[in-house]
């Protein structure tokens, strides 16, 4: 799993390179903001979508252009990380039934909680390409909403944070964008 690791203070020997006070995992890790510091210190604000909930971050740098690189590297990283892997999973539950929640650059899915993933007898429950996606919507609790073209909204309750889910989603979609043609990235989503 790709990760941002963060460190109280720059590690300096091996030992303390393996000790990051906190790991958040790049998939799920949103660039927030960004602000320029008066005398040439810059700071910006990561999100991170976690089982527990929301986390937020403050990275900062001596320089703009030390912190440019960091954004850059953040959100080139996501998108990396969102694209090496063809899907990912989330216990739901739909319409008051146990399923899985699998998003990836083919689209939306919701598969019932029987058989494995669409594999050996699991069915598809609802399925929606990516690029039909409108807006997404969560309470910061459980639950989940998925509002695609021709007002068809998927409501879900995600059994935990819907926060994970919402970031890969919002990863995918901007990997798919940065991906485009006119665009640098060489690998389209």
């Amino acid at each position: 799993m790709a990760a941002i690791w963060l460190y109280e203070a720059a590690p300096w020997s091996a030992e303390a390179w393996c000790a990051a006070s906190e790991c958040f995992g790049l998939a799920a890790t949103r660039l927030a903001w960004w602000r320029r510091g008066g005398a040439g210190a810059a700071a910006l604000g990561v999100r991170a979508g976690t089982p527990a909930g929301l986390a937020v971050r403050s990275l900062r740098a001596d320089t703009p252009h030390d912190l440019a690189e960091v954004a850059g590297a953040l959100v080139d990283g996501a998108h990396h990380a969102v694209r090496e892997q063809p899907e990912f999973t989330f216990r739901c539950r739909y319409r008051g039934a146990c399923g899985r929640l699998s998003l990836g650059a083919s689209g939306v899915c919701v598969w019932e909680a029987a058989g494995s993933l669409g594999r050996g007898g699991a069915r598809a429950l609802y399925r929606r390409p990516l690029h039909a996606l409108r807006a997404s919507a969560d309470d910061d609790r459980t639950a989940l909403w998925l509002h695609f073209a021709d007002d068809d909204t998927l409501e879900l309750d995600m059994e935990g944070s819907p926060k994970p889910a919402v970031f890969i989603l919002h990863n995918l979609l901007s990997a798919r964008v940065h991906s485009l043609p006119g665009e640098a990235s060489a690998q389209p989503l």
